[in-house]
């Protein structure tokens, strides 16, 4: 597949390329590269075949990581020990877990052009296609995992604001840490532990946006979704679009770790896409039914059943909008 993704890296230019001159380029047969072509075909990379030669039908910016350093302030680059972009992984959430048990440094960051097997909560898969962002920070924490509860709370709001940030309004939080605009999904975050007896909880945190959705690989995703080349008034280039959302992150954990939820908790209520609506909080044993009334200083979910207000914290549950 690296093959592939090179030959995508000379059609990100948006310029007609000839057969003859993509084989002189890449010293292969036509056969060769009509294979890597239905390789990235795969990958949600649609292609026009016009007089002039093969083209990238709607190419987006692929990634950089000198364009993202240079898009991301001088404390948010302290934070960060290391910045790998990979043009293709399994999953960069699994890439890092595998790299904090092999003693990979505090803000380790991973990015990647595309994921085979993208990893979404409660063990759905996440369409990964070709042209969004899928990014994952490892972070060390000595605390009990009891002061993590509201992390995956905290980062679906920074998460948020870094989209705002992008000129997308009407963007959401639904608890706990899903992120809508106008009824529709536009970002999802998975956050993931290990414990390490050396430098505590290995905690990462993987954010996945629809920055520009292939429409064939989309046809999978059995939500509705948006993209943000859709939501947002003028569209940020990609790389700046990655650099606003890591130093979010980056900047996030960091606050996490020194104050906990309790600075996000006002930033959250304000975003709630849920507050004040009768949901139905769907959990690994039971159905809860109520009024969605924000979250709490630990970052749980607060609901008024009955006139008694509760609260829930993150797990194995979904939340919906009662009809």
């Amino acid at each position: 597949m690296s093959e592939s993704l090179e030959l995508l890296r000379v059609l990100a230019d948006g310029k007609p390329h000839s057969l003859e001159g993509l084989t002189r380029a890449f010293s292969v047969c036509p056969d060769t590269i009509a294979l890597w072509l239905r390789n990235l075909e795969e990958l949600g990379v649609a292609f026009v075949n016009g007089p002039e030669g093969l083209e990238w039908s709607d190419p987006v910016e692929l990634l950089h990581s000198e364009q993202i350093l240079d898009g991301m302030g001088p404390h948010a680059r302290r934070l960060m020990s290391h910045l790998e972009v990979l043009e293709e992984v399994d999953s960069t959430n699994r890439f890092l877990m595998d790299a904090a048990r092999n003693g990979a440094e505090n803000g380790y960051v991973c990015l990647a052009e595309c994921q085979t097997k993208g990893k979404g909560r409660r063990g759905r898969g996440f369409v990964s296609p070709i042209g969004n962002i899928y990014q994952s920070v490892l972070w060390y924490f000595e605390e009990k995992t009891t002061f993590l509860s509201g992390l995956s709370v905290a980062m679906g709001v920074v998460a948020s604001e870094a989209l705002r940030r992008l000129g997308i309004t009407d963007v959401g939080v639904k608890w706990p840490n899903d992120i809508y605009w106008r009824s529709q999904k536009l970002s999802g975050i998975l956050v993931e532990t290990s414990l390490d007896s050396k430098s505590g909880i290995a905690v990462v945190v993987g954010v996945g946006v629809n920055f520009r959705m292939a429409r064939k690989p989309a046809k999978q995703i059995e939500q509705p979704w948006v993209d943000v080349h859709t939501a947002a008034a003028s569209v940020s280039d990609r790389n700046r679009a990655v650099a606003y959302l890591l130093e979010a992150i980056l900047l996030g954990l960091d606050q996490f770790s020194s104050e906990g939820f309790l600075p996000f908790q006002h930033r959250w209520n304000r975003l709630d896409v849920m507050r004040d609506q009768f949901v139905r909080l769907h959990r690994e044993h039971d159905d809860v039914a109520g009024k969605a009334v924000g979250v709490d200083d630990t970052g749980a979910l607060l609901l008024d059943v009955n006139g008694i207000v509760r609260p829930f914290v993150t797990g194995d549950v979904s939340l919906r909008l009662l009809r």
